[in-house]
């Protein structure tokens, strides 16, 4: 018997088609109908899944023509397409202009697939613990927020003189650890537009303000992995962080420890370090990041920072 289907669909995206026919006859004997059937609606996904990839990449709204000049289809087939996705929500239609965007379904599954504070936050929670437990130091997590790193969570030193940063503080990209793991791992664009129109006070006799100089010391994280701010935010602190990263290889949050410079010196560093990054390269895996592989660029090293 049957199951009633819950909705239409178009014979494209029908999944039981196959299956109905062999029930009622109209399969091949041999199979070959129902194989070939099955392959025209995987096909039929993978191009509603290029469509798809192609609305994102697009930005904005896409005429029938060019869109089915961008994925390589006829322009009939996209509109056949387009019309399920329109249907189910994943795409929409300009009312006006006829042109096609992402629908809010869409939207709605990345938000889903991206993780928030709060998630980043719990699941970052027993790193944060197992850090300052290792290190001896306070260990915190830092997300962006526009142009500043926004502290959401810390886990304090066992040390009676010890870091401590009030949770939602909002602190400088260019002259924290943590502000600069996050800052490397922006899209170059976003990097230059921010050189172009952040003040880069001096905070102390330490911080960079020359933005060709940040710009090298970018890229240098970015190669290494991790970030060292050496009193360059407040004299006498010391702090290490490297980035959490999304699938795209972006800093979505750092870990940061920080501790006073006469304790938690260079060789202190090269020491937490190898935790650190294996903290937040765990983290970044849980999220979806995948490192470069061998012909890729090197993900972060263990070596120790340049001392000044």
């Amino acid at each position: 018997m049957k199951r009633p289907a819950m909705r239409p669909r178009p014979d494209v995206l029908q999944a039981d088609a196959d299956a109905e026919g062999h029930a009622d006859g109209r399969g091949d004997a041999d199979g070959r109908g129902g194989a070939r059937e099955r392959a025209s609606r995987v096909q039929s996904l993978d191009r509603a899944l290029d469509i798809l990839e192609a609305l994102a990449a697009a930005g904005g709204e896409v005429g029938l023509s060019e869109l089915s000049e961008r994925v390589g289809l006829h322009v009939s087939t996209v509109h056949r397409l387009l019309s399920v996705l329109v249907g189910r929500g994943y795409a929409r239609q300009s009312g006006i202009t006829g042109r096609y965007a992402l629908g809010g379904q869409a939207m709605r599954l990345a938000a889903s697939a991206t993780p928030g504070p709060s998630d980043v936050r719990a699941q970052a929670r027993p790193a944060l613990q197992a850090l300052a437990a290792r290190s001896g130091e306070t260990s915190n997590l830092v997300v962006p927020l526009d142009d500043a790193a926004v502290y959401i969570d810390q886990a304090p030193s066992r040390h009676m003189v010890r870091m401590f940063t009030q949770i939602g503080t909002r602190a400088p990209l260019y002259c924290t650890a943590a502000g600069k793991a996050i800052l490397a791992h922006r899209p170059k664009g976003e990097i230059e537009t921010y050189l172009a129109h952040a003040a880069l006070e001096p905070r102390t006799a330490h911080t960079l303000t020359d933005g060709a100089a940040l710009r090298a010391q970018l890229d240098q994280i970015r190669a290494e992995g991790y970030a060292v701010d050496e009193g360059e935010m407040e004299d006498g602190v010391r702090c290490v962080a490297a980035p959490i990263r999304d699938h795209a290889g972006h800093a979505l949050a750092a870990i940061s420890i920080s501790g006073p410079a006469e304790r938690f010196t260079g060789e202190r560093i090269h020491q937490v370090l190898p935790a650190l990054l294996e903290a937040t390269a765990d983290l970044s895996a849980r999220i979806g990041y995948l490192p470069p592989g061998p012909d890729g660029a090197t993900s972060g090293r263990t070596s120790p920072p340049r001392r000044r």
